[in-house]
């Protein structure tokens, strides 16, 4: 299947982090469930202008996420939701950092991280 980005949005405790895992188990989606990264990349661009250190900033802080939120073998909560193992994440941020220069701005560096997340999954 082939879909579109979307957002999940909910209240504390209606249900989103559930849906968001129910849709991640079935593995035809890959979600990122963390509101934390837009809250970074709206402080970062507030404090500086978007250059390709601000782009790697960006790119870092999200693929450290997914790291954060990979499912292990150990751990599997609803909180860890990225089907990702170690060696699918290092092929992530090689991708994303030499794909970096073509990213213009914030949005272009998520895109690019989902993008060729949700290809290696």
């Amino acid at each position: 299947m082939n879909y579109g980005p979307f957002v999940i949005v909910g209240q504390a405790r209606s249900g989103s982090t559930l849906l968001t895992r129910l849709l991640a188990d079935t593995r035809d989606f890959f979600i990122l469930n963390d509101a934390y990264i837009l809250q970074y990349v709206d402080e970062v661009s507030s404090s500086e202008r978007f250059s390709q250190e601000t782009a790697r900033k960006i790119a870092q802080y999200c693929l450290d996420m997914l790291r954060r939120r990979a499912v292990t073998e150990d751990v599997t909560t609803v909180n860890r939701s990225i089907y990702l193992d170690s060696t699918q994440l290092m092929h992530l941020e090689e991708d994303v950092m030499r794909r970096l220069p073509e990213c213009r701005t914030a949005e272009d560096v998520i895109a690019r991280v989902m993008r060729s997340g949700a290809r290696l999954v």
